[in-house]
């Protein structure tokens, strides 16, 4: 029997189950299978879904039910091509219109914050702790207990993951020992229908061996962090608490070896490996990881583990012409920056923007300096690909041209939306922070952002901003139209 020959609320039973990206595509061949695609009660369903795993902000989101059809689809269009105001107008300028401001007021306030998917809570924290900061009443709702005062730690990072399975959330957070030479990694799981935490691992390092830790991700059961400048990357199976360092350069020989840079999604791994004169995209099937990973033990080293020895699923070479650059100190460094988000429109898809440029020091002013202390950046290139598995079948495609823009437009690490949208600041104008979408990299853009807050932080979904106050005493959540 045809699809077609099925009574209309069987063919509505179907789509209700299906993704955004299959309803689409089934109401675009024929217009009995249109009007069916576009009913009210599918598109209430799939957006009730969107919210539960997290693509919704729920402070900014009217009650569905409230809404029509035609503003469903526009919810999801937000989701996808982040707010319209962020896309320049007839003049080929960017003019964000703010909706709608929130100022929070956490005891601890520090430029490292992050909104959680879904947009209710906020994380921020101070030397000794983590808060989750209700953000639609301003109020405490969980906070991580400070350690003994003979601990004499604190907080250098965390990096966290909305579980939409379980309501709860995973907390990867890095301690760092002021009195011993060692650092802490704990991995934790708050669960928010409880407010209660529990411990998943917690592992020891000596500072001689990792003295830099920094770049934390979290997804699923594995965590990771970068090491030695990013020629090192140190993964965690909480779970089944094992561990493996992934290097780009044999044991202790990083003068010839270049970063690399490193992240998880679902069954995954992308990372992205380059030199002077190449770069290039790896995606490698978690499998592989933890077919190397062995049980943690503070009296070994996790197992060292070469990139050039992973099996990849897919490579990508990367144009590097546009990045070529040499001074006469000759003192360069590439900077990979690497955003996966998973995509609201298809299962087992997601979105990979690729951040490439390459940073320098102006030459020593004086014969006492090995470099200098001005650190300027190259032309950079942003490319926006699609990626998505279903079993065997890869599949890889360009989404957004690459974008070459000039030197010394800085992006913020770590702020690169699932629409292409990032934070970007000029060397020349040093707290002026601009929104820039994908197409548009010209400097000179006007500083549409708030001068009296800093550290912006791009949300991945819902087109939200958070700033940090300059006198450190508030953060502000910005909505845009």
């Amino acid at each position: 029997m045809a699809l077609l020959d099925l009574p209309a609320d069987i063919i509505l039973s179907v789509l209700s189950h299906c993704s955004v990206s299959d309803v689409i595509s089934t109401a675009m061949t024929c217009r009995h299978l249109h009007a069916l695609g576009f009913e009210k009660s599918v598109w209430l369903i799939l957006l009730t879904d969107l919210k539960r795993r997290g693509f919704l902000d729920e402070t900014h989101t009217a009650v569905l039910q409230d809404l029509t059809t035609q503003e469903l689809v526009n919810l999801v269009k937000r989701v996808v091509l982040g707010p319209e105001s962020w896309w320049p107008d007839e003049h080929g300028v960017v003019k964000p219109r703010v909706a709608r401001e929130i100022v929070l007021h956490p005891t601890n306030v520090s430029e490292r914050n992050q909104l959680v998917d879904g947009g209710r809570y906020l994380l921020t924290h101070g030397a000794a702790t983590i808060e989750c900061w209700d953000v639609v009443t301003d109020t405490l709702f969980w906070r991580l207990p400070e350690p003994p005062s003979e601990d004499d730690s604190q907080i250098g990072d965390f990096a966290a993951e909305f579980r939409d399975e379980d309501q709860s959330l995973v907390i990867m957070i890095h301690r760092e020992c002021t009195v011993a030479p060692e650092h802490s990694i704990e991995v934790i799981q708050v669960d928010f229908r409880t407010e209660i935490h529990a411990s998943l691992l917690q592992v020891r390092l000596q500072k001689e061996v990792y003295y830099e830790i920094w770049g934390l991700v979290i997804c699923g059961d594995l965590c990771v962090f970068s090491g030695y400048g990013r020629y090192t990357y140190v993964i965690f199976d909480w779970r089944n608490q094992c561990w493996l360092e992934l290097s780009n350069v044999p044991l202790d020989d990083y003068a010839h070896g270049c970063p690399f840079t490193l992240e998880l999604a679902d069954d995954n791994a992308f990372l992205i490996v380059g030199d002077d004169t190449a770069n290039e995209l790896r995606i490698v099937h978690n499998a592989a990881l933890r077919a190397r990973l062995r049980p943690i033990s503070t009296l070994s080293p996790p197992p060292f583990v070469l990139v050039s020895d992973i099996h990849p699923l897919l490579t990508h070479a990367f144009p590097s012409t546009v990045i070529q650059v040499r001074f006469e100190n000759d003192f360069l460094r590439p900077v990979h920056e690497l955003s996966v988000c998973k995509s609201p429109l298809a299962m087992d898809t997601y979105r990979v923007w690729v951040y490439i440029t390459k940073s320098y020091y102006l030459p020593p002013v004086s014969p006492q300096e090995s470099y200098g202390k001005e650190q300027r950046y190259s032309p950079s290139l942003l490319c926006g690909f699609t990626f998505s598995r279903h079993g065997d079948i890869l599949r890889w495609r360009e989404t957004s041209p690459p974008c070459v823009a000039p030197a010394n437009l800085v992006t913020h690490l770590r702020r690169i939306a699932f629409s292409g949208h990032r934070c970007v600041r000029g060397e020349d104008t040093a707290l002026e922070e601009h929104i820039v979408p994908p197409t548009a990299c010209l400097p000179g853009l006007p500083n549409n952002l708030p001068i009296e807050y800093w550290c912006p932080i791009l949300t991945t979904y819902s087109g939200a901003l958070s700033f940090v106050s300059k006198s450190d005493s508030e953060i502000m959540v910005q909505y845009f139209q």
